[in-house]
């Protein structure tokens, strides 16, 4: 049996939204016969999950027909709707199998509350969203993300080089990693600003035993707070509370 960090899944209780996040490791491009898209499948019904966030589908869906896209891939009999945002890198066009890419689901009752949907506007598939819309027009807007590995090589298929190519064929330079880190805090910001509540589901390769530069910036210019940090960690506090 594997060990399990945390608390088991349990059946839910009635008026829970459960939300759940994963690095895939690539879906596979093989839209029908797909063990692990089938076992995803799968598991997010026996878990009752409500919305999921995927990093690294690892597939340039744009150089597939539609019918062969992760929208249409992960349709399923099995619940009543669904709604889905996908991104990935729209400026390489070497190969359909492609590291990074992201994306948001919504099943059933969730997604009846799908107000609209979108993605990074580089067309880089750095985060997808999905915003919903709740009673007295609260707003709340799910995002997966996901941060490069930073690549010592220039050349390659890694994350990191497509985002380096992107940058340097605008003349811009710097680090991808920290251009998506302002970025993604930028926008957030925005997002907040208009009063939306943000979930953000993210792969920061980080160490998450320490405050990395991401979460430093997520947690004092966003005020976002990680749950899971405040559930098993608050006998090692690893943050000052903010005053």
């Amino acid at each position: 049996m594997r060990q399990v960090f945390g608390d088991h899944i349990i059946q839910k209780e009635e008026g829970i939204v459960r939300i759940a996040s994963q690095n895939v490791n690539c879906i596979g491009i093989a839209p029908e016969i797909n063990p692990k898209q089938d076992h995803a499948k799968n598991w997010i019904l026996q878990n009752e999950v409500d919305i999921l966030g995927w990093q690294e589908t690892g597939v340039a869906f744009h150089l597939l027909p539609r019918r062969k896209r992760l929208s249409e891939r992960m349709r399923d009999i099995r619940w009543n709707k669904f709604r889905i945002s996908a991104s990935n890198n729209k400026h390489e066009n070497a190969e359909v199998f492609q590291y990074g890419g992201t994306a948001v689901m919504a099943f059933d009752e969730a997604a009846h509350r799908v107000h609209t949907t979108g993605s990074d506007s580089t067309g880089l598939g750095r985060w997808s969203w999905i915003l919903f819309q709740g009673r007295n027009n609260h707003y709340t807007r799910i995002i997966s993300a996901y941060v490069p590995c930073k690549s010592a090589s220039e050349q390659g298929r890694t994350v990191y080089n497509q985002h380096r190519r992107f940058f340097q064929n605008q003349g811009i330079t710097e680090c991808p990693r920290k251009i998506m880190h302002s970025q993604l805090v930028q926008q957030i910001n925005v997002w907040q600003s208009k009063g939306e509540r943000i979930v953000l589901l993210i792969d920061t390769n980080e160490n998450l035993s320490r405050m990395g530069a991401l979460q430093t910036k997520l947690r004092y210019e966003c005020q976002l707070v990680d749950p899971i940090r405040e559930m098993y960690e608050r006998k090692h506090q690893v943050y000052p509370q903010l005053h």
